[in-house]
């Protein structure tokens, strides 16, 4: 076998309630959330294709100009008729346009972050802050006891992002048999195509994204 190493997810306790986990998460997520609740920010969650076609719209733009290929909206429709009761979508506005989209899962006391973008032109307003946040509250509100924030390459800015709500990194081991000479994390293996994929017309990533998306870890 070969194992990777190189990633962590991270859970939250949600069972002390929301005010222990406002006081236990650091000043910079608090000062961000501030943010958003100043700047208007708007939140809701929907279960529906069309909050699926929200979010799809908003992660595809976000995941191109990052030059990450994406699933097809069919996977993310797919997940929800399978999981009709386990699905979230929840969605940050400004003056009513939607700015940040999170695909929510729900497995047994967890809600997982699954997928998720906010627009890059408004991550002024802390987006990302504010909907994790209010995701987190509305998990509390519930009786949901847990919050995954998802995997994230150690020491990346996600990962870094993650840890200052008062998480839990939990590690993550991908072993592969047969045994291979390299195994690197997608950054360092597709990095190289960045670049390449974000100069790209974005009707263009949606239709080819899928067919090279199976095929990254």
């Amino acid at each position: 076998f070969n194992c990777m190493k190189g990633y962590s997810t991270f859970v939250l306790d949600l069972s002390n309630g929301v005010e222990h986990i406002w006081k236990n998460m650091s000043k910079t997520v608090r000062t961000a959330i501030r943010k958003g609740e100043k700047s208007n920010l708007k939140f809701e969650v929907e279960l529906s294709h069309n909050a699926i076609s929200e979010f799809y719209d908003i992660y595809t733009k976000n995941m191109k100009q990052l030059g990450t290929p994406v699933h097809s909206l069919n996977f993310f429709n797919n997940i929800y008729q399978t999981f009709p009761e386990n699905v979230f979508i929840s969605t940050v506005r400004l003056n009513d346009d939607a700015i940040s989209s999170l695909y929510l899962l729900k497995f047994k006391d967890t809600l997982i972050y699954g997928w998720g973008s906010s627009s890059i032109e408004f991550l002024k307003y802390r987006p990302n802050n504010f909907i994790h946040w209010n995701s987190i509250k509305y998990a509390c509100g519930n009786g949901l006891l847990r919050y995954d924030f998802g995997r994230s390459l150690i020491n990346s800015g996600n990962y870094k992002f993650k840890e200052r709500w008062g998480s839990v990194a939990v590690p993550l081991i991908y072993c592969y048999y047969p045994p291979t000479k390299t195994l690197l994390p997608p950054q360092n293996e597709y990095g190289k195509f960045a670049k390449i994929w974000s100069k790209l017309p974005l009707q263009t990533t949606k239709i080819i994204g899928p067919m090279v998306r199976k095929y990254i870890a």
